[in-house]
């Protein structure tokens, strides 16, 4: 017996079916690739927060300092965890001198699998997580500082770790957030609020401006708070950004990690930024 060939029309119902089959698949196959990496980063995070209780618990509370608070001045807040991090041996040949900063040692948790920035670059001493600035100011203390609860007070975010621009580019380093970017082509770690802290360096970053009884709290610039999942061409280097269409993904300083949804008011985001502002904004 002859066996028939397929004809066109048969090919034709296989290639639509087969074409039908994609189109369901690849968005659940997405959603899944887009939930693992969410897990990842929220697992970093957790990490990173744990890091810092522990570096806190070690001193009866007592925070690491952003800028200038440290036992070396010269350390910055993510440097000084790394022991609490299983990079114990990373930070003791730093300090001796043996490495430097620059050495070829990836800190994994500081960097965001989701990250579209890290895609073609070396992740040395880059980060895609800022520190909310004033949780970390001089003479914090973990919980006493936080008047707002500690569960409603950001400790740490996303942010890209490079963000381009026409003329330079910004890079979020986790082991020089003293540096300035006027002196440096560097952002340093830009941290939420950082304008804040520093209220003698105008770096530029929208802040937290709070008035009135109760506490109502606003950004520099009315209605931004964070950007989500932009491209890496329109990043605004004043602000944090999240690959996440979701909402950011941040640290509590209670050690939680949450996501903030991309519809969060600008009061509730900055209420949630400042440790005592007063404000009755609750992150649920």
């Amino acid at each position: 017996m002859r066996r028939r060939g397929v004809s066109m029309v048969e090919l034709l119902v296989v290639i639509g079916i087969l074409g039908t089959v994609l189109v369901l698949v690849l968005p659940a196959v997405q959603k899944l690739r887009e939930s693992a990496l969410k897990i990842e980063s929220s697992n970093n995070l957790r990490q990173i927060n744990l890091a810092i209780h522990q570096f806190a618990g070690d001193r009866s509370g007592k925070l690491p300092a952003l800028n200038f608070g440290n036992e070396d001045a010269r350390e910055s807040v993510f440097f000084v965890i790394l022991p609490y991090l299983e990079h114990g041996s990373y930070y003791l040949d730093v300090k001796a001198g043996r490495l430097s900063h620059t050495s070829s040692v990836q800190i994994k948790p500081f960097i965001s699998p989701a990250d579209p920035t890290m895609a073609d670059r070396f992740s040395y001493g880059t980060t895609s997580y800022a520190l909310n600035a004033l949780a970390f100011q001089q003479r914090m203390n973990l919980p006493r500082s936080f008047r707002d609860g500690t569960s409603n007070t950001l400790s740490l975010g996303e942010r890209y770790a490079f963000i381009r621009k026409p003329t330079e580019i910004f890079q979020n380093s986790w082991f020089d957030q003293e540096e300035l970017p006027t002196v440096v082509k560097s952002r340093g770690v830009t941290v939420t609020a950082r304008r804040a802290t520093f209220a003698d360096r105008p770096l530029g970053d929208v802040y937290p401006v709070d008035s009135g009884t109760p506490g109502v709290t606003t950004g520099s610039i009315p209605g931004l708070t964070f950007q989500i999942r932009p491209r890496i061409e329109d990043c605004d280097p004043r602000l944090t950004q999240t690959p996440h269409s979701s909402g950011m993904l941040v640290g509590l300083m209670d050690g939680g990690v949450r996501t903030i949804s991309r519809h969060v008011s600008p009061e509730v985001f900055w209420g949630a930024v400042t440790p005592s502002g007063g404000e009755v904004a609750n992150l649920d």
